[in-house]
């Protein structure tokens, strides 16, 4: 069996993630990105997955009031495995996501500390191209 390899990769963008929906389904066109939400997560995830990409989950906390802005100071966080993709691929994928989106980029790892806190380790910082 091919070991799965997890890949992490964050941004901060005024947008919610339902509008983002359209914008990550370019990014990742093999997937079929569904939004689903509980008391304080959102995401978009893909549970059919793809050989190069079997699991996929786009997630941030949600907004109680649509428009509100309050999560706004949260990371979006890109959170995905893959047996093939390789560090250059990955920053790859990262920076058409920023070129997209026009923000800046993020790519480490990610720790989850307790309940819903988590800390961030920024490996690579990739800005929009021009």
């Amino acid at each position: 069996m091919t070991e799965q390899k997890n890949y992490y990769f964050w941004l901060f963008i005024e947008q919610e993630l339902r509008d983002l929906q359209p914008a990550f389904a370019k990014y990742f066109p093999e997937h079929h990105l569904e939004w689903d939400c509980e008391n304080y997560w959102e995401w978009l995830t893909d549970d059919q997955g793809t050989p190069e990409i079997p699991w996929l989950n786009i997630n941030r906390p949600h907004q109680f009031v649509e428009g509100d802005g309050g999560c706004y100071e949260e990371p979006l966080v890109v959170n995905f495995t893959s047996p093939t993709m390789d560090t250059a691929a990955v920053l790859a994928l990262a920076q058409r996501v920023s070129n997209g989106l026009n923000t800046t980029v993020f790519v480490g790892t990610q720790t989850y500390l307790q309940g819903d806190e988590r800390s961030y380790h920024i490996d690579y910082e990739l800005e929009p191209e021009k």
